[in-house]
């Protein structure tokens, strides 16, 4: 087989497809054509024989197709001497290609699309790349059609989309030095990964790096937000004082059960009730009164320890299911493991180290959740697999479990206040914060329904506003010392600072 001629005008009406190329034509791909005809032309000549007075096209179809649609007059062709049954093969050898890599495909991309020398930023604003989630009616002049016309003009096996999601993970990579990048293009070339994945994982970075910088500047905000704190001498199973939807968080921990007698307690003595029972249907009168004050979606964080006097007594499930039978919407269960918990006897079961911290929300409402972080063990942003095979963004900081490891309390924090200040049950300050960082921002109103020692104070250092019940007036004396404290001490960390 060989070229007979250079290349020449042949009219529409004079050629035809040949027999053994009909047999297999498909027009899938034919809107492709149709656009680079559009902008350009012919760019590639039509490859025919000669069959009597027939011109038959052997390579090119579609550009004969894409011609007649757009009412083409004539094609440029070369003419190739070849038998029927060469024709196939010399298709297959015309359309063997080697795959070129991603770098190589966009940056191909890139110049056709005629922003290779802009600056990065320009590139990425010709490109709608920081929008790439928007409609193609606000794309402007790189409407889908400029996509699809890179696509067909580098036989990309693409859609316009998804070239554009190529392009914003080639950029997104671009920029980074070595020891930075995810790895991503890599899983590319491998194929291990679709585009549209590629482009999630780089999306998800993104969003991790926005909440990254969110939570800096909430923490600064709460920082410098003014304050105050309400505390009140008596049961909060009424709590009048307070409107009702007025509260954006509860938090506190009830007494538990048969476990310890606190002074100054009301004729109640919650916590010393004779059966689970009766303990549990008045932690729930509690918790309504809570319910009342607390506004649509806030949240109860409620920390409560199992009693073993008799045997486990499932004091701790009872009342999670309690607070679901009376309506209130369950968020979590988290366990806090006591590092240097007391130790007590254990028969016919292991050490008790752990107390449950409950958190469940009032119906109606939006819940506001942010993610307490931790550093992970990866040092930048990293591509890695799930034991299914899948991918996922790793990050060099990861949320926090719902298991919470921590000391108990540091009998020092009182004795910075004052010395001689005891209670029972306290709690320490990082378990509060936790969660007031959790489910709160800067500027609310927490209410604590039994303040105890005050360890719900430390949210007056990351501006959230306080109010606390308790019928122990010792210890509202002493909260309203310590709230004092944590008052002064923000105040000269700021002073500090400036």
């Amino acid at each position: 087989m060989k070229s007979l001629s250079s290349i020449i005008e042949i009219p529409l009406d004079e050629l035809e497809i040949h027999p053994e190329v009909a047999e297999f034509q498909t027009t899938v791909n034919l809107h492709k054509i149709k656009l680079t005809f559009k902008y350009f032309g012919q760019q590639q000549p039509v490859h025919f024989v000669k069959r009597g007075s027939k011109n038959q096209i052997i390579d090119g179809q579609l550009r004969f197709l894409a011609a007649k649609s757009i009412e083409a007059h004539s094609l440029q062709c070369i003419e190739r001497e070849m038998t029927d049954k060469e024709v196939r093969d010399y298709r297959i050898r015309m359309n063997q290609k080697v795959k070129p890599s991603i770098i190589e495909t966009c940056h191909n991309a890139e110049h056709l699309l005629n922003v290779v020398g802009n600056s990065q930023g320009k590139k990425r604003d010709l490109l709608r790349l920081d929008s790439i989630d928007i409609s193609p009616d606000d794309i402007g002049d790189f409407c889908p059609d400029r996509y699809e016309l890179i696509c067909t003009l580098l036989n990309l096996d693409l859609k316009g989309s998804s070239l554009r999601k190529l392009m914003f993970v080639f950029y997104a990579e671009q920029i980074l030095s070595i020891e930075k990048k995810t790895g991503v293009i890599d899983l590319l070339d491998k194929g291990e990964i679709s585009i549209h994945k590629a482009f999630k994982l780089l999306k998800s970075k993104k969003e991790k790096i926005a909440k990254s910088e969110s939570r800096k500047l909430a923490m600064i905000e709460g920082q410098n937000t003014d304050t105050w704190y309400q505390l009140y001498n008596k049961s909060s199973l009424i709590m009048d004082e307070i409107k009702n939807n007025s509260i954006d968080m509860c938090i506190d921990s009830h007494p538990y059960f048969q476990l310890r007698e606190y002074k100054n307690q009301d004729e109640l003595s919650h916590g010393q009730e004779k059966i689970v029972k009766e303990y549990v249907d008045n932690f729930v009168k509690f918790c309504q009164q809570k319910r009342k004050k607390l506004k649509p979606g806030g949240v109860l964080v409620t920390i409560l320890g199992e009693t073993y006097r008799e045997g486990y007594q499932l004091v701790c499930s009872r009342v999670e299911v309690a607070l679901a039978d009376d309506g209130w919407e369950p968020v979590d269960c988290n366990i806090w493991e006591k590092l240097n918990g007391k130790f007590a006897p254990h028969p016919l079961r292991f050490v008790n180290a752990y107390e449950r911290i409950i958190v469940v929300r009032k119906p109606g409402g939006e819940t506001h959740f942010e993610e307490i972080m931790r550093k992970s063990s990866t040092e930048e942003y990293e591509i890695k697999k799930t034991s299914s095979g899948g991918h996922y963004m790793a990050s060099p900081e990861s949320c926090i479990t719902n298991v919470i490891k921590s000391s108990v309390h540091n009998p020092s924090e009182f004795k910075e206040v004052d010395d001689q200040f005891k209670h029972d049950g306290p709690c320490p300050i990082e378990i509060y914060r936790k969660f007031l960082l959790a489910y709160s921002k800067p500027g609310q109103t927490i209410l604590d329904g039994f303040v105890g020692s005050g360890s719900v104070g430390i949210g007056l250092t990351i501006g959230r506003n306080i109010i606390g019940f308790d019928v122990d007036p010792e210890s509202i004396e002493f909260c309203q010392k310590r709230f004092e404290k944590f008052i002064e001490d923000k105040q000269n960390q700021l002073q500090l600072a400036a």
